[in-house]
């Protein structure tokens, strides 16, 4: 692949992960972190997965959800512009 190709793709990605919601990258980035150097039990697995679901009920869940339905950045997003 070129360069020019390759750093466009990157630069993608970057923008891609820019419009999540901070904080929720924080905690997706923390918690990579812990799995990676743990033991993933069951109980650990759990509670990982009632976090996830309860953060899918947050202020910033339906911000994301509604950005999307409504075809625009959303209000976390200082990577897009909304398209006029």
């Amino acid at each position: 692949m070129p360069l020019a190709e390759l750093q466009a793709a990157g630069e993608r990605i970057v923008d891609h992960l820019l419009a999540n919601e901070p904080r929720a990258i924080a905690q997706t980035k923390a918690r990579a972190l812990h799995s990676a150097w743990s033991n993933l039990e069951d109980d650990v697995s759990a509670g990982r997965i009632e976090s996830h679901a309860a953060k899918r009920k947050s202020e910033e869940a339906a911000e994301g959800f509604a950005s999307f339905l409504e075809k625009r950045p959303a209000r976390w997003n200082v990577a897009q512009k909304p398209k006029v």
